[in-house]
């Protein structure tokens, strides 16, 4: 059995199509980014703040652990994603 799939030549209107959604990938990591460093700055702003003994401290940290996370869920996405856009890039070069 052939494991390789059938390749395809894409018009150049789908390869602009594969630039633009490659350039959505970035943007969205770009906002993964953005509100994981916002949740992580309000964590860290609210511990500064707060009293160390209040119940607020709790949230501090869970605003600080949802922003690392958020970080990292960004980056699984976008390197994911990346990596199925360049074998489909590279499927279709080869044909």
């Amino acid at each position: 059995m052939d494991e390789h799939p059938a390749k395809i030549s894409l018009s150049l209107a789908d390869q602009l199509a594969c630039d633009r959604t490659a350039l959505a990938n970035e943007r969205t990591l770009l906002a993964y980014l953005r509100t994981s460093f916002a949740f992580a700055a309000s964590g860290v702003a609210l511990l500064r703040f707060v009293n160390l003994e209040t119940p607020m401290q709790y949230l501090a940290i869970a605003l600080c652990i949802t922003g690392a996370w958020l970080l990292i869920i960004g980056f699984v996405r976008y390197a994911s994603f990346g990596r199925r856009l360049r074998a489909l890039a590279t499927q279709t070069r080869e044909s």
